[in-house]
């Protein structure tokens, strides 16, 4: 059976629960920018900040990266900003030159070290948001811990430090060719000469580029072995025998695609994912402004009811959440 996009093939003979196009076939059809609703001879509309940041930072990568990167489409850009990590991603350098998304979504991303707001420690990050929820559920099933005694004392261990220690000494050299030379004085000026020197030094994910002993952050390493090949990363190329083995397809589930295509509405049927991480961060942020919204209270209850009162008129929408 073969899942196709509702946008690229016509005349289905029916629909599976996720709402996506199925139809039996022997050869692989994979959706054109085209089919998809996306044209292949002009970028489609976008919103003038999304647009004004792309012709920003459209540098030229440097040659460390271009066996394995290309710059990122305005498409890519969208979708990636739109629907996979729904907020603007003005630190974006380069996506995998080849993808293994049958949809031809961009499946990890390749970021500047030091972005307009703050540098940044992580080169890599995994943008698929079908990869992220079935990384966010190895990890929470121990995958981290797992992977960690191999490296340690599996029969795998001396390989996959020898490895690692590759992986960190490629994003130190990656992370000095993203860096200008201003970029690099703003974050001398940021961290001082021995900051900076570390900040420069680290390896994937920020780790120390000395640590053997931890495989850091999965989604990371994966990410990595995508954009860069499985290859240039033994430990990322594990992660993804493991998904397999636990019946991950990674090219997608066969909805995926409906929150990675911008030209689709989402609604409440179509597939989406939240990654845990965003959740727990949603949560601290929500229980954080609760908590100073409490100390604002009782502070103006200590005052008084003519400075609640006051403060009630000034901000009538307290308390409501």
């Amino acid at each position: 059976m073969l899942v196709l996009c509702r946008s690229a093939l016509g005349g289905a003979l029916g629909t599976s629960s996720c709402g996506a196009v199925v139809r039996s076939s022997r050869v692989a059809m994979v959706a054109t920018p085209s089919q998809r609703g996306h044209s292949t001879t002009s970028n489609p509309p976008a919103p003038s900040s999304t647009t004004e940041r792309h012709e920003t930072l459209h540098r030229a990568l440097p040659p460390v990266a271009t066996p394995f990167a290309r710059q990122p489409t305005l498409e890519d850009r969208r979708s990636i900003e739109e629907r996979q990590l729904r907020h603007p991603a003005s630190d974006l350098a380069a996506v995998p030159a080849q993808c293994q998304c049958p949809y031809g979504f961009p499946q990890a991303i390749l970021l500047r070290p030091v972005g307009k707001n703050k540098p940044v420690s992580g080169l890599i990050r995994l943008t698929c948001p079908h990869l992220v929820a079935a990384v966010d559920e190895f990890e929470a099933e121990g995958g981290v811990a797992s992977m960690n005694r191999e490296l340690v004392g599996g029969a795998r261990g001396p390989e996959w430090q020898e490895a690692l220690q590759g992986i960190n000494d490629a994003h130190r050299q990656l992370r000095r060719a993203l860096t200008s030379e201003a970029e690099a004085e703003r974050v001398k000026e940021r961290f001082g000469e021995a900051g900076a020197e570390s900040f420069f030094n680290s390896g994937i994910a920020g780790m120390s580029p000395t640590k053997l002993d931890d495989v850091k952050c999965l989604h990371a390493q994966l990410a990595d072995s995508l954009l860069r090949g499985r290859d240039n990363n033994k430990i990322g190329s594990a992660v993804e025998e493991e998904l397999r083995a636990r019946g991950v397809d990674i090219g997608g589930n066969g909805c995926c695609y409906e929150q990675c295509d911008y030209n689709r509405a989402e609604t409440k049927d179509t597939w989406s994912y939240v990654p845990i991480k965003n959740k727990q961060k949603l949560r601290t942020r929500n229980a954080r402004r609760s908590q100073e919204k409490e100390k604002e209270r009782a502070a103006r209850r200590r005052r008084g009811p003519e400075a609640a009162s006051s403060a009630a008129k000034q901000d009538p929408g307290e308390g409501e959440v």
